[in-house]
């Protein structure tokens, strides 16, 4: 047979030999996992999930919309570091020796599953320590509760004084008194400003009428000196007649008395010349400028009438925006004030339901692979031990006889097994 094939059957007659000392060394340690397995006490998770709090994110050109109150990061810090050892700490003390035993430290594991603002308190221990352990989580869970209470009240504040504000300002833009003033007041400048318009025409209707008056009063005193002038040429004829023939007392006076009317007559042409020539054109020129600053004014006001009317318009279109405006700034505000979300325990802290770690029949098992593997080796060690003093006894013969050497193990074993 080949080497390897006598070895594995070397080692297979070593392993039937000493199947007793396997068996018991198996069945050893399977009693003694049993037994502890049994006085083991069960242990059990405890379990508390704190959720932080949010508030809206007001930072610029920034995809979310809302923002945790602290960062999960640094709560997880300041479990590790202050809350959890301040905790075990205050229930340690507040509740002194437990007996004999002193109340344990539990190692606290904190989980933050998929980079959410939940963050899951765990621990491990028996029952009878039940009680201590919620205490620990509740009072680290509150601890975190009560350092961001502050953060998330001035939050809250801030925008209940935002919503307030809004509100105040939609029952203002709301408010039909207000707008109803802001109407009335247009309307009476556009009264105002009607009525002045009409003013503004009748005074343009008296105007044209002036100059056509001017017109009339103009072909007046054309004919006016035109008779004047007629009458002082009869006049001068009569006079220059009366200078050539002979003169009387009253010739003379009569002269007299037409040279008196010659001079009346020809102050009379100047002053309708001058009234003609001067006065007149005066006149005109003041009614026509009169007329244009007329004009100007009745475009000015009829400008200012249609603006006012717009104005109207406006106020119409402008208290609709501001009511809606205001009211987007009310929902915003209060959407916002909604979003404003305290820190809290989503459960208060509980026990599993079921133990948890290595189950009793888990543990036997072990304990029978453990031994079986064991007691192999301790069986081969000791055939091994066996072999070699066998082995010794051979070597120590007659003194005649040449020294032998150790024979091989496989062959003891063989020659021991064939009784040789």
């Amino acid at each position: 047979m080949p080497p390897d094939e006598l070895a594995l059957a070397d080692l297979w007659r070593a392993l039937v030999r000493r199947k007793q000392l396997i068996l018991l060394f198996a069945a050893t340690t399977t009693v003694l996992a049993g037994t502890f397995a049994l006085l083991k006490p069960d242990s059990y998770a405890y379990t508390a999930s704190l959720r932080i709090g949010v508030q809206p994110n007001t930072k610029p050109n920034s995809a979310r919309m809302l923002d945790p109150i602290m960062e999960p990061e640094d709560v997880i810090a300041e479990l590790k570091n202050v809350f959890i050892p301040v905790a075990i700490r205050a229930e340690q003390t507040a509740r002194g020796t437990g007996g004999e035993e002193e109340w344990p430290t539990p190692d606290i594991k904190l989980d933050r599953p998929d980079q959410s603002r939940t963050i899951h308190l765990q621990t491990e221990g028996p029952a009878k320590f039940g009680a201590f352990y919620k205490a620990i989580l509740s009072g680290a869970a509150q601890q975190v509760i009560d350092e961001q209470r502050s953060l998330y009240e001035n939050e809250r504040v801030h925008y209940q004084a935002r919503l307030r504000k809004a509100t105040l300002h939609l029952h203002h833009v709301q408010n039909e008194t207000l707008f109803q003033i802001r109407i009335d007041q247009k309307e009476q400048q556009i009264d105002d400003a009607t009525r002045k318009l009409e003013g503004l025409k009748d005074q343009a209707t008296v105007l044209h009428t002036r100059l056509n008056k001017l017109e009339t009063r103009k072909n007046l005193l054309s004919a006016r000196i035109d008779r004047l002038a007629q009458s002082i040429k009869t006049a001068s004829t009569r006079e220059r007649d009366a200078n050539t023939a002979a003169r009387s007392p009253t010739q003379a006076m009569s002269l007299m008395v037409l040279g008196n009317q010659i001079q009346s007559l020809r102050d009379r042409l100047a002053s309708t010349r001058e009234t003609l020539q001067v006065t007149l054109p005066e006149t005109r020129e003041s009614l026509q400028k009169q007329r244009a600053d007329n004009s100007r004014a009745q475009a000015a006001v009829q400008t200012r009438i249609s603006r006012l009317k717009r104005e109207l318009q406006g106020v119409h279109i402008d208290h609709e925006e501001a009511v809606q405006q205001a009211q987007q700034d009310v929902n915003v505000a209060q959407a916002r004030l909604a979003s404003v979300i305290p820190t809290r325990t989503l459960s208060d802290p509980m026990r599993s339901l079921k133990p948890v770690g290595i189950a009793g029949v888990v543990l036997i098992a072990l304990g029978l692979i453990l031994g079986l593997g064991a007691g192999v080796v301790l069986a081969l060690l000791v055939d091994a031990i066996a072999t070699d003093d066998a082995g010794a006894r051979v070597a120590g013969g007659p003194p005649n006889d040449p020294p032998r050497q150790p024979a091989p193990a496989g062959a003891i074993t063989q020659r021991t097994s064939t009784g040789g």
